[in-house]
């Protein structure tokens, strides 16, 4: 008889790698093979999974079809399912397919714009209870501390960031976006962007494995050390990112006409960074990539009457309001010429 295993599917992201490391901590799940990164543009594969196995999905959004998967894992296989999210999408497949009385077999948390649920119990209107964003490593952090109910989490209310350690913060800010916003600026803390920066350059062929990832857990109540020297390494990093985005955008920047809204687009796989201080003056901020076969999209707005998981999901993707994806065979958006702003947002003489 084989001995029971548990798996991680995770994000793969920062928000997700952290979350795995977390299951990785507290699960001490330590086969490196029992990892496997994801995206919304590949289906789960579960044929290793056997009855009695346990499975962690973490930071990873649950179409109805994928959903419906998972179900049948528990249902058929008798396996252990862990789920923890925070994408709008899942909280639509819950919802939409009606699927919120089927998930007995189903623990974790997940916790979106417009539901909570904790171990199959359900609230909706989750921003009515005063919390604030939370990402896919905050939840499975808070999952781990044995916040198993709504009543529990709602209680914490807006201190719950303070159960929460100083690294998964500084992760949660940038998935979540919480940004400053004066009028003039819009911008991100300094410290989340050297973060993400400092992370970025973690090399590890498993990375919830990382020995970086290790102390960063581990001095968490300490001196802060590990986090200090990723922050130290990200400044540095973030200079030197700046200044190849610059020139990036003045080459192959360009608006495009996309669901009736006006992009700022880079053909680039990055992050709303390459378009500098432009971000706001766009409805929409698109990058995309193409790998030979398919085009990586993904989309960023401030607009708060702008719904990006919803455009994303009409293209098969999903994600939050304010930043989704999508892989799509053609491009969908129309270009309409260079950027009327350069990189530092100033509108440029003649256009």
């Amino acid at each position: 008889m084989s001995i029971p295993q548990t798996y991680c599917y995770y994000h793969n992201d920062m928000d997700g790698i952290v979350a795995a490391s977390l299951v990785e901590n507290f699960a001490h799940i330590s086969i490196a093979n029992n990892y496997f990164p994801c995206d919304y543009s590949k289906e789960f594969n579960f044929d290793q999974v056997q009855p009695g196995d346990t499975v962690y999905i973490v930071d990873l959004s649950l179409t109805p079809e994928k959903l419906e998967r998972v179900i049948e894992l528990t249902r058929v296989k008798k396996v252990k399912v862990v789920w923890i999210d925070h994408h709008r999408t899942s909280s639509d497949a819950l919802i939409g397919k009606g699927l919120t009385d089927s998930l007995s077999g189903i623990s974790g948390l997940v916790i979106t714009d417009t539901l909570i649920k904790v171990n199959g119990s359900i609230r909706y209107e989750h921003s009515g209870f005063g919390l604030p964003p939370l990402c896919g490593a905050a939840l499975t952090w808070l999952y781990f501390h044995d916040y198993h109910n709504p009543g529990s989490i709602i209680e914490l209310g807006s201190a719950i960031m303070y159960a929460i350690p100083r690294y998964i913060q500084l992760v949660n800010d940038y998935d979540t976006w919480q940004v400053k916003e004066d009028g003039v600026t819009f911008m991100l803390d300094p410290d989340t962007t050297y973060f993400k920066c400092g992370f970025d350059s973690i090399e590890a062929p498993y990375p919830p494995l990382s020995n970086e990832l290790h102390d960063l857990f581990n001095d968490h109540q300490t001196n802060h050390s590990a986090i200090i020297d990723l922050l130290d390494r990200g400044k540095l990093l973030r200079t030197h990112i700046m200044r190849g985005h610059r020139s990036y955008f003045e080459r192959f920047a360009y608006e495009s006409s996309f669901e009736g809204y006006t992009a700022i687009t880079v053909n680039s796989k990055s992050n709303s960074w390459i378009v500098g201080r432009t971000y706001p003056l766009y409805q929409l901020v698109i990058v995309y990539a193409f790998d030979g076969s398919q085009y990586e999209c993904s989309i960023f707005s401030i607009d708060k009457s702008i719904d990006c998981s919803a455009i994303a999901k009409k293209y098969g993707g999903g994600g939050h309001r304010g930043a989704a994806g999508f892989i799509v065979d053609e491009l969908p958006f129309k270009p309409m010429g260079k950027p009327r702003y350069d990189f530092n947002g100033m509108p440029v003489s003649g256009r």
